[in-house]
């Protein structure tokens, strides 16, 4: 086949309002087929996939794997199975490609002690093949400290660690060695906003830099927004992403967010509260039921046993809502990633009634 002809092969049709999210994340991990274009179908975008990773790809559940017609591209530098055959085996360069994510125009690495002597030549590969990335960091060490920060360090590139982010249509403002910021939780941020019904009045907790708050305003159609967040440089970032995607019905609020729902103005104010802390998540969940309206919904975030995470997740929020005086109906839940061999963070969608 010559460039420009149309050839078929396996690809992921994602909506359109996701496509730049899910493109970021399946190209950070060396999962799409570069030899193709990208193609749409209707208000769908066709992302050519590797046939060595339709699998992983379909796990991942970020849309629809599918056989599609699409042009084939014009010959790339390479890609970054080409530019480090010779110095990475194969297993490594799989271990390489989960552990890369793209965050705004900085590519964030995670290295294993075995990768971090060539640490320098990886990062040169990402810069020659992503030309738009104009610097490459490594996480420094484990997420930590009451703002819950992981370090990065500049392997590559210019000197910083601030970046504007796209996901799911929206800009974020970002610095990655000031606030938590996970990319990879995009397609579950949109999963939640598609939910919101119109006229909400919507809390986000543990807010960030605004993911969930800003995602609410442009996507959906809420009455108000308020996000509480502890962090006031990440409080800040939320503030600059307000104005730069022009929201108007966000208020940003930095403090505890005990203190903050005790304020009478919370008090049964809310008809969705967003809760994406899994660590504390149980430690807030009583001042969350008090923030409630009769009837709200809670998108509530935690850890569980990797074997059967629910039950004893489940059990834990209706012992604490029962004795807060409120009862929790499941209405959905699911496994947002595994964390480690024996424990996945999961969300339960929960609807909330009091009891009296």
């Amino acid at each position: 086949m010559k460039t420009g002809e149309r050839e078929k092969t396996p690809v992921l049709s994602v909506e359109a309002a996701h496509a730049q999210s899910a493109l970021e994340q399946l190209r950070a991990k060396g999962w799409v087929n570069e030899s193709y274009a990208i193609g749409k179908r209707g208000k769908n975008v066709l992302i050519p996939i590797r046939e060595d990773r339709v699998e992983q790809v379909e796990n991942a559940r970020i849309g629809k794997m599918e056989l599609a017609s699409l042009v084939l591209n014009p010959r790339r530098p390479g890609t970054m199975q080409e530019e480090l055959a010779s110095l990475l085996t194969p297993a490594q360069l799989d271990e390489l490609g989960s552990s890369f994510d793209v965050i705004g125009d900085i590519a964030q690495l995670e290295l294993s002690d075995g990768l971090k002597t060539k640490q320098e030549d990886i990062a040169a590969a990402i810069m020659r093949i992503y030309p738009h990335i104009k610097t490459v960091v490594k996480k420094s060490e484990g997420t930590g400290g009451p703002y819950r920060i992981r370090p990065v360090s500049v392997i590559a590139g210019e000197e910083r660690t601030n970046t504007i982010s796209k996901e799911n249509g929206i800009s974020l403002a970002i610095d990655l060695n000031k606030a938590y910021y996970n990319p990879r939780a995009a397609s579950e941020r949109m999963r939640v906003v598609e939910q919101i019904k119109t006229g909400e009045n919507v809390l986000v907790l543990f807010a960030g830099v605004g993911p969930y708050a800003i995602l609410t305003e442009k996507k959906a159609k809420p009455a108000k927004i308020i996000a509480i967040e502890l962090n006031p440089d990440a409080v800040e970032m939320m503030k600059e992403s307000i104005e730069l995607n022009k929201c108007k019905k966000i208020e940003a609020i930095c403090g505890d967010v005990m203190e903050v729902l005790a304020e009478p103005k919370v008090r049964a104010w809310a008809g969705r509260i967003i809760m994406p802390h899994p660590t504390d998540s149980m430690r807030f969940l009583p001042s969350a039921l008090g923030a409630a309206r009769g009837g709200a919904i809670i998108h509530l975030y935690a850890f569980g046993a990797a074997e059967e995470p629910l039950a004893q997740v489940l059990q834990e929020a209706q012992t604490i809502a029962n004795k807060e005086g409120y009862s929790l109906s499941l209405l959905s839940w699911r496994v947002v990633r595994t964390y480690s061999p024996n424990l996945v963070q999961i969300v339960l969608d929960l609807q909330v009634n009091p009891t009296s």
